[in-house]
């Protein structure tokens, strides 16, 4: 019974997401000319979706992950969070104002704060349904959905914050496409992929992960989260922005911590 109210749930916010991103797209009051200038701008976006794509096949076949895991979690993640995102932001703006007032510096921070953490639960949310109704046991297949899931969400998104571009002036649109490719590397994909792992370690007590790097996988993303929203990383050097580039570091180096652990459990697995 269970299981058919997860199946419910899935398709129920799957299709509500559907409704509401498309529409977004579709309400942005362009002409034909601003809407094929708008299309063709939005696939530069495959200059990180098809790479990205490839090496998450090439992770799956590695470990032998079931495509259609893959296929789900990139569906859910495009459907689910974006729009529960949306209205949980919206929330948590509003209790941030009703407790701080006037207080525009404690807001702007706190503002910053919130969109990780809901946007972080929200994408797990979507993972953990996946999980159950897969009825996914192997680390290396949690790991897999978390990067799944990350990536709809991105490719959603991205698509978000350039249709908006377009909407105020089509000559934005370029410009926020290579904003967005820029900061691919290292966005949701590998952040719910992370979170994602982090949590199903602490959940399932599993013992070939020790704490330390459970607690590690679920803190660092929404700290990762939290800190490339924030003002420091406007910070440059010269033109160089030094701090995205650490967060960016910093985030690709768990991933690949990650993957050895998991390349190690494979292993010695018997």
């Amino acid at each position: 019974m269970l299981k058919k109210i997860c199946l419910f749930l899935f398709i129920l916010l799957a299709s509500m997401g559907i409704s509401y991103e498309l529409e977004s797209i579709g309400l942005s009051n362009l002409n034909n000319s601003a809407y094929l200038v708008l299309f063709l701008s939005l696939l530069l976006l495959c200059l990180y979706i098809v790479p990205g794509t490839l090496l998450l096949k090439k992770f799956s076949s590695y470990f032998n992950i079931p495509s259609y895991m893959i296929v789900l979690g990139i569906f859910g993640g495009a459907f689910i969070p974006g729009w529960l995102s949306a209205f949980g932001n919206e929330i948590g703006a509003s209790l941030i104002n009703s407790l701080f007032g006037k207080s525009t510096s404690i807001i702007n921070w706190i503002d910053l704060l919130t969109a990780p953490i809901v946007e972080e639960s929200t994408k797990f949310l979507c993972v953990l349904l996946i999980i159950y109704l897969l009825k996914i046991k192997k680390l290396s297949e949690v790991f897999g959905v978390g990067v799944s899931v990350g990536l709809g969400f991105q490719i959603m998104e991205d698509i978000s914050y350039v249709v908006n571009a377009a909407s105020e002036s089509i000559q934005d649109v370029v410009p926020q496409v290579i904003i967005r490719i820029s900061g691919s590397i290292s966005s949701h994909w590998s952040y719910t992929g992370i979170l994602s792992l982090g949590i199903i370690c602490l959940i399932t007590k599993n013992k070939n992960i020790s704490k330390r790097d459970a607690y590690l996988w679920l803190i660092a993303p929404i700290v990762l989260h939290f800190l490339w929203n924030s003002p420091i990383n406007e910070v440059d050097f010269n033109g160089i922005s030094i701090v995205s580039a650490i967060l960016t570091t910093l985030t690709i180096m768990i991933v690949i911590q990650i993957i050895n652990q998991l390349k190690l459990l494979k292993t010695n697995r018997p």
